[in-house]
């Protein structure tokens, strides 16, 4: 019947009027199976409140308000679709259709219950978001999206590019068309001006247009008009080839002139085999400001590019095309995002933090997007051509840990302050490293790497012998400099002969301060009175703090010390799950001055909200060959937030006296007391 059904709907939808003895004919129905179907359509219109199809003198009529839904439901029955994919066919549909659409109109064409698709409508409302746009409802109406129309025609025209990507260009046409849009009057209009001007658009940008420019135009018929524009705006655009050849064009030249602005617009902003021309003064400002962006740049990266003349050439070829893009805020997708992120995340925000010149040549700020094809062109030709030094005698060294963050924070700092001499880039992670290109000499990680620079493997730095030992290493590797050589141990056997020591660990810790003091004098990275303002202690609430008693697994401990933080939303099960994966192995770089575990995750990979949970173990965990009693875990929404708070763990790690009667307090109060007074 299904078959049946549409085999009728495909006929009935592509005439205005069929013949009921052609119909039988063709589809080789008796005239009770053509009644019968009919009879079932006509159920399904009644229950949306929409015309049925009705029969005089032998021939069938249906409305254009049933002619669309009926074709809705074909078109889109036809698709397997995501959820993702129904959202934006739902709001696509309700920016282009003339009529009334209500609930039961989406219920019929997806084949989904009401429940299902007021969830998808709900999502739709966030997508909306993003575009200052909103979602309405009137009962004379329907579903309506309010808003400005500038901003509705950029969702339009994302909502397009993504449908087209993911079905396919036959699909979309047949689902947009019907007698009002004319995609084959929008396409003969376009090459002819390709002919006039002189150039081919790129395939991508041509078959994007067609959909995008045939429901401008019946938006325009629609009243549905752009007064965005000021005169100084019309004038630049009217002084272009494309607002010229939109005069002598069919369909576009019988449009307003703000609208043939608008539409001069997305020509210009296509991509094409020539570039519409610049005016001259402007040209040189462009470039000017190129040339500004690249020293700067430069200078923030402690590289002199070769041949820079030719990649300042690329970056003008680029941003010719692009300029009126930028300009005037029309919508762009950069489909190699995600890569170029995840590639070249270190480059790219070098990039972002040397782009003001352009930005004061704009008047806006770039996007993200954007930003991310300059990263694109700055990473290509530094893997092809390489790069000079800015100072021969500057040493760059880069900080990586397995996640990214937490450690390789505290590693960071303490780096810092070990090695004024050197300069050091953001810490990264592993992952990143494997796609990092800029120029570095030295690489400290807390676990092994493959690199052909100079690798040292270090922990969090948390005892001062291993900082004096460390510094001494390195110094003597890159300077050739022999210093002599002090071990406590040896100060503290000469001390033991002539006088009685009291207190022999807090001796050992102030001469081996005393000697990190002499080996290098620097200024603290953040400042300590700062830090105890922000409270480790006020992260707590008393569910976050737990005193198990029993010996537990490695795994075990780990659900939970999760478990309050999945309660609270600051984490779910997926975080969770790749907690579990990542120190399945028990790695010993989470451990901090063998007195706590500090387990975490990368926030730019796993969402996460700023948050602490504390189990301390009556009965120590035996981890590698260290018995431990505290397992921390710090949540961040990105990779400053919890900094504070984490020097303070630090902190709290170094203090032997407040561990100890933390792991002797009856209940979480006391341990919350305990962290109130001394933190």
């Amino acid at each position: 019947m299904i078959d049946r059904k549409q085999a009728i709907l495909h006929h009935l939808l592509t005439n205005n009027q069929s013949d009921e003895m052609i119909l039988k004919q063709e589809l080789g129905l008796t005239s009770r199976q053509l009644s019968y179907a009919i009879t079932a359509i006509n159920d399904d219109l009644d229950n949306l409140g929409s015309p049925r199809i009705v029969k005089q003198d032998g021939r069938f009529y249906c409305s254009p308000q049933s002619k669309q839904l009926l074709k809705d439901f074909i078109h889109i029955s036809n698709l397997e679709m995501t959820s993702s994919s129904r959202i934006k066919l739902i709001l696509l549909m309700i920016l282009s259709k003339e009529d009334y659409i209500s609930l039961n109109h989406f219920v019929y064409v997806f084949g989904y219950s009401k429940n299902t698709i007021l969830t998808e409508l709900k999502k739709g409302k966030e997508v909306l978001t993003n575009y200052r746009l909103r979602l309405d409802y009137n009962r004379k109406t329907g579903y309506e999206i309010e808003g400005s129309e500038w901003d509705k025609r950029e969702l339009l025209k994302h909502l397009i590019f993504d449908l087209q990507t993911t079905f396919g260009i036959p699909p979309l046409k047949n689902f947009l068309s019907d007698e009002k849009v004319h995609f084959s009057n929008v396409e003969d209009g376009l090459h002819r001006i390709e002919k006039f001007l002189g150039m081919k658009f790129t395939d991508e940008d041509f078959y994007q247009l067609i959909p995008f420019l045939a429901l401008i135009l019946k938006r325009i018929e629609r009243n549905f008009l752009i007064q965005e524009f000021d005169q100084k705006d019309i004038q630049e655009i009217k002084g272009t080839k494309e607002f010229q050849s939109l005069y002598f064009t069919e369909p576009f030249s019988s449009v307003t002139e703000e609208e043939l602005v608008y539409i001069s617009l997305q020509l210009l902003s296509s991509g094409t085999s020539i570039h519409a021309p610049l005016r001259s003064e402007d040209l040189l400002e462009l470039s000017n400001s190129l040339s500004e962006f690249l020293t700067e740049f430069e200078q923030s990266a402690l590289l002199v590019f070769r041949n820079r003349a030719q990649l300042l050439e690329k970056l003008l070829n680029h941003f010719k095309p692009a300029y009126y893009r930028i300009k005037y805020h029309l919508t762009f997708e950069n489909v190699m995002y995600e890569q170029i992120i995840s590639k070249y995340r270190i480059l790219h925000d070098f990039v972002r933090n040397a782009i003001t010149p352009l930005e004061r040549f704009f008047e806006t700020s770039l996007s993200d997007k954007e930003i991310a094809y300059i990263t694109l062109f700055i990473g290509g030709h530094l893997l092809a051509k390489g790069e000079e030094r800015l100072e021969e005698k500057t040493i760059k060294a880069v900080v990586v840990c397995p996640n990214g963050i937490s450690f390789s924070k505290l590693m960071e700092q303490d780096l810092r302050t070990l090695f004024p001499e050197f300069v050091f880039y953001p810490s990264i992670s592993v992952r990143e490293y494997q796609g990092f290109i800029l120029p570095h000499d030295i690489v400290f990680s807390s676990v092994p790497l493959e690199t052909s620079k100079i690798l040292y493997l270090v922990n969090t730095l948390s005892l001062d012998e291993e900082k004096i030992q460390l510094r001494r290493s390195v110094i003597s590797q890159f300077f050739q400099i022999d210093n002599q050589v002090f071990h406590v141990e040896d100060l503290l056997k000469i001390i033991k002969k002539y006088t009685s020591i009291s207190a022999e660990e807090q001796l050992r810790q102030d001469l081996n301060r005393y000697l990190l003091k002499n080996s290098v004098q620097v200024k603290p990275e953040f400042d300590q009175a700062a830090l105890s303002i922000q409270g480790l202690a006020n992260l707590f609430s008393l569910d976050c703090i737990q005193i198990i008693e029993k010996e537990k697994s490695w795994a075990e401990l780990l659900k939970i010390v999760a478990s309050p933080l999945i309660q609270k939303g600051v984490i779910d099960e997926s975080y969770l799950a790749s907690l579990l994966f990542e120190y399945r192995d028990q790695p010993k770089y989470i451990m901090l001055r063998q007195a706590i575990l500090l387990p975490h995750l990368d926030p730019t990979i796993y969402a996460q909200k700023l948050g602490c949970s504390l189990l301390v173990l009556r009965n120590p965990i035996l981890y590698r060959e260290y018995d431990l009693h505290f397992i921390l875990l710090m949540t961040t929404p990105d990779k400053t937030s919890h900094l504070p708070h984490l020097l303070e763990v630090r902190n709290l790690a170094k203090n032997k006296l407040l561990l100890e009667k933390m792991k002797e307090a009856e209940n979480s109060q006391g341990i919350l007391t305990l962290l109130q007074q001394k933190m």
